[in-house]
C-alpha cells in the first residue's frame, strides 16, 4: 500500500527541527573559515534551513550578497540570493541570512554550494554536503540501499517489507514481486516464493510467513525450501472477507492486523489475530485504529497510522498486555513502508529513497518537542524566494 505523503498546508503548522553547523566545508584559507560555520536545520522531511544568526563573525562587512546554489561537472549554478545583513559585535561584525530549500525527497544526501560575493568583485565558495535523513529524528542510519541488491528480475524494485535475522535480509518488493532472501556478506539472492499480491511479510527461527492477495497467508519453511502451509484467513476467521494491514512473529505467535466486516454495526472494523505458527486461531481483538504494517517488541506493537496530524506521519504504539494505546510519536518518514523493531532500533522503508533505515528506538520514545512555523517565517532577513517558499506551505497540494 502506498500512502499518499502529505506537504505541510499553511501557516501555523508545526514542525519538529533538526539543527547543526555546517558539516562539510570546502577547503578555506584562514581568513575564510568562518564563512563555514553557517547552521543547517532539517525542518520537514525535504526542506533545508540554511543561514546565519551570529554564528558567522567576519571582521569587515565585505560581504556584499550571497548566492545558494548547486554544481554540477564543477559548474555552479545559482538558485537564490539574498543580501545579507551585519551586526556589529565588538570588533567583530555578525553575517545575518537564511534560505529555505526544497530538496529532492530521493535523495539521502544532498549537496550544495554557497557562493559569498565581496565588494571587490571577487568570491568564496563553501560546498557542503548533508544528510537528508535528519527530520524528524537526529540519528538515522541507513542499514541497506535498494540498489545494493543485484538480481535479474529486481532491476528497478521499491523495498515494501522486510525482516532482518543477523546477516540476513527476506524482503519482499513493492508489486508483483514474491520473496526474497538476501545474504548481506556474500551478496547473494533468493527467490523463495513468486506470487502476483500482497504486502507483507513476517519472520520466525524457522518460518517465513507472506500474504497472498492480502486475504491468504503462506507459509515458506525455511529447512525445506518450499511453502508447506496456507492459512485461509476469511475461512479461520469466518468473516465474508478479510484485508491483511500487517504481519509479525513475537514469541512463537503470529500476530495478524486486518480490516473485516464488523460483527452488528455494518462498517468494517480492524482487529489483531493471534495464530499459532501452524495456523490454528488462538484468539482475536478490537484495535480501534487504521493502521498498516505492524512490528512487535517486549510487548509491544508499533504499526504506521494512516492518517496524518498536521501532515506528519505518526508512528502508533499499542501494549499488548493491557489492550491499551500509548502516545504516539513521529514517523522517521513521510513515504513509509514496512518496519521492524529489534536490538533497541527501530527499522523502517523510506519509499523514495528506497532504503531501509534505523533509528535509536530510545530516540523515538522521547520524541523532541514541536517548532511553530511562524518561528521559520520570522527568521531574520530571509531570502525572498524563501519567503515564498514557506508561505506557500512548503509548496504544500
Amino acid at each position: 500500500m502506498r500512502n499518499a505523503g502529505f506537504w505541510l498546508m499553511a501557516a501555523g503548522l508545526l514542525l519538529l527541527v533538526s539543527c547543526e553547523k555546517n558539516p562539510v566545508g570546502t577547503s578555506l584559507n584562514q581568513g575564510e573559515q568562518p564563512l563555514a560555520q553557517f547552521n543547517i536545520r532539517q525542518v520537514w522531511y525535504n526542506v533545508l534551513m540554511i543561514g546565519s544568526d551570529n554564528d558567522i563573525s567576519v571582521p569587515d562587512s565585505n560581504i556584499s550578497a550571497i548566492i545558494f546554489g548547486e554544481k554540477q561537472n564543477l559548474q555552479f549554478a545559482g538558485l537564490d540570493t539574498v543580501k545579507p545583513e551585519y551586526v556589529k559585535s565588538g570588533d567583530q561584525y555578525n553575517l545575518i541570512f537564511w534560505f529555505a530549500r526544497p530538496v529532492s525527497e530521493k535523495l539521502i544526501n544532498y549537496s550544495f554550494t554557497l557562493r559569498f560575493m565581496k565588494t571587490d568583485g571577487q568570491s568564496v565558495d563553501v560546498d557542503t554536503t548533508v544528510s537528508m535523513l535528519q527530520f524528524p529524528y537526529k540519528n538515522v542510519q541507513v542499514y541497506i540501499k535498494g540498489d545494493t541488491i543485484r538480481y535479474p528480475q529486481l532491476s528497478s524494485f521499491k523495498f515494501q517489507d522486510f525482516v532482518i535475522e543477523k546477516d540476513v535480509l527476506y524482503f519482499h518488493p513493492v508489486g508483483a514481486f514474491g520473496l526474497y532472501r538476501y545474504d548481506l556478506p556474500s551478496g547473494i539472492v533468493q527467490e523463495l516464493a513468486n506470487y502476483p499480491g500482497g504486502d507483507h511479510i513476517a519472520a520466525s527461527p524457522n518460518y517465513v510467513f507472506y500474504d497472498f492477495n492480502h486475504s491468504l497467508i503462506q507459509r515458506y519453511n525455511k529447512a525445506q525450501g518450499t511453502q508447506d502451509l496456507r492459512i485461509d484467513l476469511p475461512t479461520l476467521l469466518g468473516k465474508d472477507f478479510v484485508a491483511i494491514r500487517g504481519l509479525s512473529c513475537y514469541q512463537g505467535t503470529l500476530y495478524v492486523l486486518y480490516l473485516a466486516p464488523g460483527d452488528n454495526s455494518g462498517e468494517d472494523v480492524v482487529e489483531l489475530a493471534t495464530l499459532s505458527l501452524d495456523g490454528a486461531l488462538i484468539n482475536t481483538i478490537r484495535f480501534d485504529k487504521q493502521t498498516y504494517f505492524i512490528s512487535i517488541d517486549q510487548g509491544i506493537l508499533y504499526s504506521i497510522n494512516l492518517f496524518t496530524e498536521r501532515g506528519v506521519t505518526k508512528l502508533t504504539r499499542f501494549n499488548l498486555e493491557e489492550h491499551s494505546f500509548l502516545e504516539e510519536r513521529p514517523f522517521p518518514t513521510n513515504e513509509w513502508e514496512g518496519i521492524q523493531v529489534m536490538d533497541g532500533k527501530f527499522y523502517f522503508v523510506d519509499y523514495n529513497k528506497n532504503i531501509i533505515a534505523y533509528v535509536p528506538l530510545e530516540e523515538i520514545k522521547n520524541a523532541r518537542p514541536y517548532l511553530d512555523i511562524r518561528n521559520i517565517q520570522q527568521l531574520p532577513n530571509l531570502s525572498a524566494n524563501s519567503i515564498r517558499f514557506v508561505n506557500s506551505g512548503f509548496g504544500g497540494h
